[in-house]
């Protein structure tokens, strides 16, 4: 089976992992495997076909050169877990997918930097921090896939999704290309080599194949 690296959150005093990433990963014929700041990578890193980079709160803005003005609930060892398995991904070349701030801190690994909140930094309808899915009455935002993506093979030109961030990508890192933006022009997705990131959460909204098709997809890679 496909065995699928994901770095613990915080909550409370305590390591966590979001159920609905097993769940979407599950369905797609994946393993997920925990990975704790105290794992030795060197071990486990051999057993894992690819790494999901899930949301999360703030990275630390020193992390890409600026000082601190809007970062919220910084934790330094998840910051460090999570650049630290990008690094690996990148030089063992196993696929990497990232979601939310998984998107923003592959940026950041990657050389690129970060708006630090939203809504004070440009103008815009959009209300980005708020969670909304399929379930919800409240409706989420629309995004535009570009043409000859890859993200364009998975779905269609303009979508819906959910929104829960007040940070996006600003400057865009080396190896990386912009798949998908929100209509105020936030980037929605990028994708590189072995790399594919969304700024929504579509494991909260996997019962519509679409977006449960990003997980499918993310196995299928790992799996080559």
């Amino acid at each position: 089976m496909i065995r699928i690296g994901i770095p613990s959150r915080k909550a409370e005093n305590r390591y966590v992992f979001n159920i609905e990433y097993v769940k979407a990963l599950a369905k797609a014929g994946a393993e997920a495997v925990l990975i704790l700041p105290s794992t030795d990578l060197e071990c486990v890193l051999p057993t894992l076909q690819g790494i999901l980079i899930p949301g999360g709160t703030d990275i630390d803005s020193k992390h890409y050169d600026q000082p601190n003005t809007a970062c919220l609930q910084v934790d330094e060892e998840t910051d460090q877990l999570d650049l630290s398995l990008i690094q690996a991904a990148l030089t063992r070349k196993i696929e990497l997918f990232g979601i939310c701030r998984g998107q923003q801190i592959i940026n950041v690994a990657l050389g690129g930097d970060l708006i630090q909140d939203i809504p004070s930094s440009i103008t815009s309808s959009i209300d980005h921090n708020y969670s909304a899915n399929h379930r919800d009455k409240k409706k989420g935002h629309l995004i535009q896939i570009r043409p000859q993506s890859h993200l364009s093979d998975l779905l269609p030109a303009s979508i819906e999704v959910n929104s829960y961030h007040h940070q996006a990508i600003k400057t865009l890192a080396p190896g990386l290309r912009v798949s998908a933006d929100s209509e105020d022009g936030i980037i929605a997705a990028v994708e590189g080599d072995k790399i594919l990131a969304v700024q929504w959460h579509p494991e909260r909204m996997t019962d519509d194949p679409l977006f449960q098709s990003l997980f499918d997809d993310f196995v299928r890679r790992c799996a080559l």
